[in-house]
């Protein structure tokens, strides 16, 4: 079993170094309510890659994209995504609302790649998750301007798209970033997301189910969370406990 991991990991860090103008993680974020904590977590993963030098996303030119410059067009936007691994989404308020973001996702889920929620925390905001109020309202499209309808129309991207790709997105727990909390908090929640990103990409698991990516998991999640179904790293631990389950899981992970 742990051969085979070796040989999937491997596979992995060879198609990485040949497609070394894609990314490992692009950033979906709207820019209004979460700019700077994309940029604060861009630079975070970065230099978490950075630091091991055997991490697969350091065979990427940029591992961490984000739209700093602005992109006016769609279409180049759509292409970075489908060249990244990981879409990691930062929740926020009106989030669902922007017809780009929405693109993004429902690119990144037809490409195949794993999608990662973070719930952005900080104070005067609170992410509402979505309930089946929320979705008869996104069936009835009330909620987008006939511009924004445009947009998603020339996409191909139906009100049927996105709900589909929303429930996707939570049918895992969010992991967290809170920039206005400490540096010990904000490390162990940057190691968190990308130890999510790290797990195997969807289209090889599906390719072998009988190999269970959550078994990389099993030497640091405890009991409880094990029988509670949760993802790791959502327990209330101190951070310092946090940061050190999460170093060892990366850590564990990308020694194979």
């Amino acid at each position: 079993h742990s051969l085979r991991l070796l040989s999937k990991f491997g596979d992995f860090e060879q198609k990485a170094e040949a497609s070394a103008t894609g990314h490992y993680i692009f950033l979906s974020h709207y820019k209004v309510e979460a700019g700077t904590e994309a940029a604060l977590m861009q630079q975070g993963l970065q230099n978490l890659i950075e630091k091991d030098t055997h991490h697969a996303a350091n065979h990427f030119n940029i591992p961490v994209f984000l739209d700093s410059e602005n992109l006016t067009d769609l279409n180049l936007l759509k292409e970075n995504v489908r060249k990244s691994h990981n879409l990691v989404v930062l929740l926020t308020t009106n989030l669902f609302t922007r017809p780009w973001c929405l693109v993004e996702i429902v690119t990144s889920l037809r490409s195949g790649n794993r999608i990662v929620p973070v719930e952005v925390q900080r104070p005067g905001m609170r992410f509402k998750y979505p309930d089946e109020h929320f979705y008869e309202h996104l069936r009835s499209g009330s909620h987008f301007s006939k511009a924004d309808k445009r947009v998603l129309h020339e996409q191909g991207i139906t009100l049927g798209d996105i709900e589909a790709a929303i429930r996707h997105i939570f049918t895992q727990i969010a992991q967290t970033f809170s920039p206005h909390k400490s540096a010990g908090i904000r490390q162990a929640e940057l190691w968190a997301i990308l130890c999510r990103c790290d797990k195997m990409v969807p289209s090889e698991r599906d390719r072998d189910p009988d190999l269970d990516s959550e078994s990389f998991d099993d030497s640091f999640v405890s009991d409880s969370e094990q029988e509670s179904g949760l993802e790791p790293f959502m327990s209330d631990r101190p951070a310092d406990v946090w940061a050190e389950l999460a170093g060892h899981a990366c850590r564990t992970k990308l020694s194979l």
